[in-house]
């Protein structure tokens, strides 16, 4: 139901189909084109490092890029309800009959797609493994989450920032223990924990990767 609100406003949206995906967007043809392509990208980046996973979920994927904050904020109100909450700049849904991308095109955040790259990549995993350890999991979901993408030139491997940050100042939490944690551990639904347990992940599997 929640991507009807924006669409039945009486302004221009667009529609633009790449092969793996479709492009709904109030922010002008040439933009959601961009977006298609920055998505084909990425699957094939995807593919193209760990070339045996299936690439293509049964359903398919409709990305909503809207042009700024206030659409998306008819698009997800919930996250403007309640005072303190961050207010995202993509995120992603996985419904009955598609698989929704919401994305904010004029993100000022040094990756806008951060987000929505890093669910994307938990599709991807889950449509191909029925377990998967966590870590791993959340791992490779914030190393591809990183990418650079343009018709030139892709860019995997591209260090966090934050999470080097917070590797270097905070204490670590020992590896025994990030490699031992689920979806039940407080080292994943904790707050005060999970940001470390993110940033240990993300450097252990890019020590593998790269």
């Amino acid at each position: 139901v929640w991507p009807t609100v924006a669409l039945a406003r009486a302004e221009v949206w667009v529609e633009v189909r790449s092969p793996h995906f479709t492009v709904v967007s109030n922010a002008g043809e040439k933009q959601a084109r961009h977006v298609a392509s920055q998505f084909e990208l990425f699957r094939q980046a995807f593919h193209k490092v760990i070339e045996k996973l299936r690439v293509d979920p049964s359903q398919p994927v409709l990305i909503l890029a809207v042009k700024n904050e206030n659409s998306l904020k008819e698009l997800l109100p919930q996250f403007w309800e309640k005072k303190g909450l961050a207010h995202p700049d993509g995120i992603f849904y996985e419904g009955t009959d598609k698989q929704y991308i919401v994305l904010q095109t004029n993100a000022t955040e040094e990756n806008p797609y951060h987000v929505v790259y890093h669910e994307y990549v938990h599709l991807l995993l889950h449509m191909n493994f029925e377990r998967i350890p966590v870590w791993l999991d959340e791992g490779l979901a914030e190393f591809f989450a990183y990418a650079r993408l343009s018709e030139k030139e892709v860019g995997l491997g591209r260090p966090s920032q934050w999470a080097l940050q917070l590797l270097q100042e905070s204490r670590m939490i020992p590896l025994r223990e990030v490699l031992a944690a689920d979806h039940s551990s407080p080292l994943y639904n904790e707050s005060k924990q999970n940001t470390m347990f993110y940033a240990e992940s993300w450097a252990l599997t890019h020590y593998m990767m790269v």
